[in-house]
């Protein structure tokens, strides 16, 4: 409706609501209702990464791909096994929740 308003539309094309309570509700829930502001969605430097390892497996051609993959997912666990091996670790990491995205996806091909 407030996009309607301020999009410079003319009055018939302003959205009015059809509910019978919608004026009643709209004015309660109008001062309890807080905006935020979005946040830009940027990729960070394991995202790029990501996106350059995937790029340069495309290239290759398959037998070198799934070698090339099998390689790096075996890395990846054998890293991931030294942290969970690791006294004093927060529980977040230990779960597979952890802030860095993606550790919690990454399966064997095995």
């Amino acid at each position: 409706m407030n996009e309607s308003k301020s999009s410079g539309a003319g009055t018939d094309d302003v959205y009015e609501p059809k509910l019978p309570w919608f004026t009643a509700a709209d004015s309660f829930l109008r001062i309890v209702v807080i905006r935020r502001k979005s946040k830009p969605n940027l990729p960070d430097e394991v995202d790029v990464f990501g996106k350059y390892v995937a790029a340069q497996l495309r290239d290759r051609p398959m037998r070198n791909r799934l070698t090339c993959q099998d390689k790096i997912q075996s890395m990846l666990t054998k890293e991931r096994i030294k942290l969970l091996e690791s006294p004093g670790l927060s529980p977040p990491m230990l779960s597979g929740t952890s802030s860095y995205a993606g550790d919690s996806t990454l399966v064997s091909t095995r």
